[in-house]
């Protein structure tokens, strides 16, 4: 295999948290990297930001493209499109490289393995100080769960990428179809166990709306029934958790509206 890697970044008004994934991924050890950032035509200081990073670090091989889109996975696919590495991982503003050797470790394995086509790892978080283990969705009986393994943990063959877009149609989980596309089509997965990276667990998918969503979306993928039924228990499962707070909102509007009334 050739050894360059195509490291993917996707922003838009994302400000205060480019830099930083900017710079874990140019301060990486491993030199074969090529870096492309997908901007959505930011109206923050996004771009000149980019540019301000890129430049102080005379980043080598870096594409920038600004311009709107239609999405998150629009975007990525534009990152696809532009590739011309032997693999790709996807580290979005927000995400992080674990830590300095992160790229070197994964290419090690990839040469020691060369059947791979897709490698998933072990992630941590930026708000907790935990490593998370993979439970890919093959191995689980609910695929409506989603993959099972972060992307940012996820490096997959260009090739392949190129024949398996993103799937606009799914706003949510388009990267689970992604993946579950290449599982039935045979390609080989591999698990690393080493942490890979670091991310932002309160993402798109964390809100009680597209909770709901997210399931749904999942439920299609995995050709498994998104019923009302289904729906509703979902939707249950959630308000169970958020009953506290919403009791807690409405014992202090009526507090508010005594005072109100003295």
């Amino acid at each position: 295999m050739t050894s360059k890697i195509t490291v993917v970044t996707v922003c838009y008004n994302a400000e205060n948290d480019i830099e930083s994934t900017m710079r874990s991924t140019l301060e990486q050890d491993y030199v074969d990297l090529e870096y492309i950032i997908i901007d959505g035509k930011s109206k923050d200081k996004t771009l000149e930001i980019i540019n301000k990073v890129k430049y102080e670090n005379h980043a080598r091989n870096v594409k920038v493209v600004s311009e709107p889109d239609q999405g998150i996975y629009d975007a990525m696919n534009k990152g696809i499109n532009l590739a011309t590495g032997e693999f790709l991982v996807f580290m979005n503003a927000g995400d992080f490289f674990y830590d300095k050797t992160t790229l070197t470790k994964v290419i090690k394995y990839l040469k020691n393995n060369p059947s791979t086509d897709v490698l998933y790892g072990n992630c941590g978080f930026t708000t907790e100080d935990t490593i998370q283990h993979p439970s890919p969705f093959w191995k689980r009986e609910k695929g409506y769960q989603g993959v099972g393994f972060c992307h940012q943990a996820t490096y997959v063959r260009v090739s392949i990428l190129k024949k398996y877009p993103f799937n606009l149609k799914y706003t949510i989980s388009a990267d689970y179809d992604q993946m579950f596309q290449l599982y039935k089509s045979g390609c080989k997965f591999s698990y690393f166990n080493m942490p890979l990276c670091k991310f932002n667990l309160y993402g798109v998918s964390y809100s009680f709306e597209n909770r709901i969503e997210l399931y749904a979306q999942n439920a299609e993928i995995s050709s498994e029934q998104a019923s009302l039924a289904y729906k509703f228990a979902i939707l249950k499962l959630n308000l169970i958790r958020i009953l506290p707070t919403c009791i807690q909102r409405i014992i202090l509007s009526r507090v508010s509206l005594k005072d109100r009334n003295r």
